[in-house]
């Protein structure tokens, strides 16, 4: 069967600028790509409209690729207490993608997405993904490589406690925080990162003796008077926090209290996380470090062998 091809029409040419946007690696000059776009159907739901559901098989299941409006991101957390709760956990600003589990992957979808405005865009049906999955095209495999990226940042979003998240479920990923340290000496916040790392470090460290030379560190370094400018909490804490692990590092070092010593800078993790939470981490994600760092975990991938023919024609 002869390869089909599909003319750049003004339509398919605004898809295609679309999926660019989208997808990194989408070739113009592709014509599965080209193939990809033709099959997309045009979409629009309103602003407050439940887009996907979290944990339900949806009757029709589509992969959407919105072009213009915004969505949150919710998913269901497990408190300390072992309650559920609903976490706004991400905001969605076109162009995005959303549902590439369910038509992809086959899978339940693990968060609930909600128009925070009216969206418009393109879908594609399951029929026609199956279509398109058939010929283990450029197109899907970029769609997949995303399916993968987007797992891994969304791994730790269930998080409820400081102590995880992108930042803590990857700091000892090598290449990961080689990334992060690099954005974070770009933008003059690594003092934060060296904080967390050490106060992480303090958590999981289970000799006594240690753990103790481990808060005599991050206090000097960090929090004493004599720490240098560059590694000083007081320019990323409250004042009144700093006072009161300093008051607590005193006591607790004075009644030789290893357990005490260990929460010294809670409240300080605290304060940072925030911080990281929302505003380094954003920056990062769409930083270079991190776009680097994505190449090298999942490259690019390159356009499959020809084939003499295929199942509907598209390569």
């Amino acid at each position: 069967m002869a390869r089909a091809t599909v003319a750049l029409t003004p339509q398919i040419q605004k898809r295609m600028d679309v999926l660019s946007k989208v997808f990194e690696g989408w070739e113009e000059d592709c014509m599965n790509c080209k193939a990809f776009a033709a099959s997309l159907a045009d979409w629009t739901t309103p602003k407050g409209a439940e887009v996907i559901r979290e944990g339900e098989d949806a009757a029709q299941p589509q992969l959407l690729i919105c072009e213009s409006g915004a969505a949150e991101v919710f998913v269901t957390t497990t408190t300390k207490s072992g309650a559920k709760k609903q976490k706004r956990v991400a905001r969605l600003v076109a162009p995005f993608y959303v549902g590439e589990g369910q038509v992809i992957a086959r899978s339940v979808p693990t968060a609930t997405i909600k128009a925070a405005q009216d969206l418009a865009g393109f879908s594609l049906d399951l029929e026609s993904c199956d279509e398109l999955l058939r010929t283990d095209s450029l197109a899907i495999r970029l769609v997949k490589r995303q399916i993968e990226i987007r797992a891994f940042e969304r791994a730790p979003a269930r998080a409820h406690t400081y102590n995880d998240g992108l930042f803590f479920g990857n700091i000892d990923n090598a290449a990961f925080f080689a990334a992060f340290e690099a954005f974070a000496k770009r933008t003059f916040c690594a003092e934060n990162v060296v904080f967390l790392r050490g106060y992480r470090d303090l958590q999981t460290e289970t000799d006594a003796a240690a753990a103790v030379a481990r808060v005599e560190k991050l206090f000097r370094d960090h929090v004493d008077v004599d720490a240098s400018d560059a590694d000083n909490l007081a320019v990323n804490v409250s004042q009144k926090v700093v006072r009161e692990s300093k008051k607590n590092f005193a006591a607790a070092r004075e009644a030789d209290d290893v357990a005490a010593l260990r929460t010294v800078f809670d409240k300080c993790a605290e304060e940072i996380n925030q911080m990281l939470t929302k505003d380094i981490i954003p920056n990062f994600m769409n930083g270079d470090e991190y776009r680097a760092y994505l190449l090298g975990a999942w490259p690019l991938p390159k356009r499959p062998p020809k084939r003499r023919s295929t199942a509907c024609g598209l390569m």
